[in-house]
């Protein structure tokens, strides 16, 4: 598991029983906080022979998720701005 602290936030992954791809979480604050699901990887991969998510970064106000996806195994990225408040994704 991953874990850091970084800007009031911990940040972490996880993985579930009997699922391929990491599950990207946050928690403010404390470790006891309740958990918020950023990026599911799992449900993202659903109907791509292969799925990667790299270079995950959050913005210095905490709302932005920028990543890449590469869904060719080619290096061949898409990247993504995800707004964490209202889940809207936007493809770059």
């Amino acid at each position: 598991m991953y874990l850091i602290f970084k800007n009031g936030y911990w940040y972490y992954t996880r993985f579930e029983e009997a699922q391929e791809y990491p599950i990207y979480c946050r928690k403010k604050g404390s470790l006891d906080s309740l958990e918020s699901v950023i990026l599911n990887v799992n449900q993202l991969a659903q109907g791509y022979d292969y799925y990667a998510v790299s270079g995950l970064r959050i913005s210095k106000d905490n709302k932005i998720l920028a990543y890449a996806v590469d869904t060719l195994s080619r290096r061949v990225y898409t990247y993504k701005f995800l707004n964490l408040e209202t889940g809207y994704t936007i493809e770059g």
